[in-house]
Order: C-alpha cells, then sequence, then structure tokens
C-alpha cells in the first residue's frame, strides 16, 4: 500500500494539488522528510473548474484530428 504513496502525494499538472489532498485536504505521510505544517487539513478552493477547464482543452485538442464516419449506402459494397 505504501508503494501509491508518491503517485497520490504528486501534484497533477496544471491543478497544483495531488490526488490526496483533493480527496482528503491534506498531504500523506511519507518516508520524505517534510514540515508538519503541511500535514494539517487545508482545503483546495477551484478544483473542480480547473478539472472542467483541463478536459475542455482536452476535448479542444483531441476533437480537430477525428474524421467523420463515412455515409452507408443501404445495398452499397464495402469498400
Amino acid at each position: 500500500m505504501a508503494i501509491n504513496y508518491p503517485l497520490r502525494n504528486t501534484p497533477t499538472e496544471g491543478l497544483g494539488s495531488s490526488p490526496a489532498q483533493r480527496l482528503m485536504s491534506r498531504r500523506l505521510r511519507t518516508g520524505l522528510p517534510m514540515a508538519s505544517s503541511l500535514l494539517f487539513p487545508s482545503v483546495v478552493e477551484g478544483v473542480s473548474e480547473k478539472l472542467k477547464w483541463k478536459r475542455r482543452m482536452t476535448k479542444f485538442h483531441y476533437d480537430p484530428k477525428t474524421q467523420r464516419p463515412h455515409e452507408l449506402n443501404v445495398g452499397g459494397t464495402s469498400e
């Protein structure tokens, strides 16, 4: 279980907070030294807006690369 802690404590790019901070409002204890003040709960503001913006940007960059499916005719041949 301790193997997942570094991943959960690593801040997500564009959000500035880690999954543990967003879920539990605090950082998890690890083997790495850190100030004890960082282990106290503090609510991260604006996460849902940042996640929505990140998803919109991903969709914006993905959509131009997609192609519409070709029209299918009843009784036509497939090529």
